[in-house]
């Protein structure tokens, strides 16, 4: 999991690396996936090493 700056807007995506490529996936489906390239080079910040919820 990482955290990510796109268009000045940070989220959180799981990281794979395919050949020259990264590949962003969203944890929500309802969201579409990020190939980041030469020609799309966003931001990575930093790995995200902690996630709490507190749902009620």
């Amino acid at each position: 999991m990482t955290a990510v700056l796109i268009d000045d807007e940070a989220t959180n995506k799981r990281v794979k690396l395919v050949g020259n490529k990264v590949i962003l996936f969203p944890e929500n489906n309802d969201y579409d996936s990020i190939v980041l390239n030469k020609n799309n080079p966003e931001k990575i910040l930093r790995k995200v090493v902690h996630v709490e919820y507190n749902i009620q």
